[in-house]
């Protein structure tokens, strides 16, 4: 089908044919990806890793969610806090949208149905592959259809943790405040408003020159509709009308808040990760960091790019809500240790230099910056960094954290055989992190409170 879509027809000489073969080779590779055709063969072993890697999405991407209160100050950053604040009444909306998959407003609703942008998570996400891979290549036995049984509860359970922890749900919201408010921002500057946000670099990435954004706002001033909203003065947009007189500059408007919603409230997008990340092994060593590394162009590039107002704000607000996500985590986190463990664990995590560290440490544009200088240093400064690991460096790698938990496990054995050794809080602590939902609230506080009856120290209580 590539091939016969991509065949000159219009005389030779246009491209050489190994840019044409080349080209074709691209295609095929991004066709696969959005269909889900794994790049590798299957295999017992690679498919046991993935059943593996979701198993760690149940354990530890539950306390995940407070990753989006970071996220929040793309959108505040850029678009600032009266247009952020003028959007939010459309979560009034997040029951019925996570129903019926429908967008709470036309806007939303038809950069949804165009774009397959904003709000359309729950469609994207729909798997299409087969759900007995066991069976499909290992033979229809009764051990492969356990297994297919037990790889789809996996499954099921792990994109359970994902959607009602919060973590999709509010991800769905905040690309929908961005978008109304990206709107409305673009509907302002068209009536005669300032901008700080849509400098000539800016645009020139979303797609436009000045001339043609000079085009575009006449053209939505053209098609735009001053209306009464529920907390001041909105606007209705007939997109219709729009598309049909004048295809060019609705293009030009969709393309850019195509691009720059999924930038602001991050996506990982085709073509913007290695290959590697689409094998067991990247899929492996890299879980839990996909956003961090995608991090790397789309925030810390982006912003040593366009070194702007836009960009020091952004910063400053990643700062300051990390700040009170890092600070609510951390005392969430404390609650059901006892009394001195409490004291010394605050003592360490809540302390000015961790919470400063941390909270430049959880900024998009600092992508993989901390990580870095953690695995480097002897001294690591982002301890609490991670929300999947107590690590944060390139070791806090989920899988090897597990084979460092079952390993300690043979602790039990012999404290059970010695009376020179016994089981202490630490010890309990780490083996619960192999458990799913573990720092999850309230699974974290009674976890901590069954982890209070053992000493907190080997010699403790000889």
């Amino acid at each position: 089908m590539i091939a016969d879509a991509t065949q000159n027809k219009f005389g030779e000489g246009m491209l050489s044919g190994s840019k044409v073969a080349s080209m074709r080779k691209d295609l095929k590779f991004a066709f696969e990806r959005i269909l889900a055709v794994p790049q590798e063969e299957f295999g017992a072993v690679r498919k046991s890793f993935e059943m593996w890697r979701n198993f760690n999405v149940i354990r530890l991407m539950g306390g995940a969610v407070w990753n989006q209160a970071t996220e929040l100050s793309q959108i505040t950053g850029s678009m600032g806090w009266k247009a952020t604040l003028g959007a939010i009444p459309e979560l009034r909306a997040l029951k019925r949208d996570i129903e019926t998959g429908k967008a709470p407003n036309d806007i939303l609703d038809h950069l949804e149905n165009t774009i397959g942008g904003v709000g359309s998570e729950y469609i994207n996400r729909m798997e299409f592959g087969a759900k007995d891979d066991w069976v499909r290549n290992k033979g229809d036995t009764i051990t492969n259809q356990w297994l297919d049984k037990v790889d789809n509860g996996i499954s099921k359970w792990a994109k359970g943790v994902l959607d009602y922890t919060g973590m999709t749900p509010l991800m769905i919201q905040q690309k929908r405040v961005h978008a109304v408010a990206l709107v409305n921002h673009f509907v302002n500057v068209a009536n005669g408003a300032e901008s700080k946000f849509l400098t000539k670099d800016r645009l020139a990435w979303m797609g436009m020159s000045p001339e043609e954004f000079a085009q575009v706002s006449g053209d939505i001033k053209r098609f735009t509709k001053p209306k009464q909203g529920e907390f001041g003065k909105g606007y209705t947009m007939d997109f219709d009308g729009w598309t049909m007189e004048a295809p060019e500059t609705y293009s030009k408007l969709m393309t850019a808040i195509h691009r720059e919603s999924r930038r602001a409230v991050q996506e990982n997008d085709l073509g913007s990760m290695i290959p590697l990340m689409g094998t067991t092994l990247g899929q492996t060593v890299f879980q839990f960091m996909n956003f961090t590394l995608h991090g790397w162009n789309k925030s810390l590039m982006f912003a040593a790019n366009h070194r702007d107002w836009t960009t020091l704000s952004t910063v400053l607000h990643g700062g300051f809500l990390a700040s009170l996500a890092y600070m609510g985590r951390t005392l969430l986190g404390s609650i059901g240790m006892n009394g001195d463990e409490k004291r010394d664990y605050l003592a360490k995590r809540m302390n000015l230099r961790q919470i400063v560290a941390n909270s430049f440490g959880r900024v998009s544009q600092a992508s993989l910056l901390p990580n870095l200088f953690d695995t480097l240093s002897p001294y690591p400064m982002f301890s609490g960094l991670r929300t999947t690991s107590d690590l944060s460096s390139l070791a806090s790698n989920p899988t090897y954290q597990a084979v460092n938990g079952v390993l300690s496990l043979k602790k039990v054995i012999r404290n059970a055989a010695s009376d020179e050794y016994q089981t202490t809080s630490k010890d309990m602590r780490g083996w619960f992190r192999l458990v799913p939902l573990s720092n999850v609230v309230p699974i974290t506080t009674m976890l901590n409170a069954i982890a209070n009856d053992y000493p907190h120290s080997e010699n403790q209580g000889k």
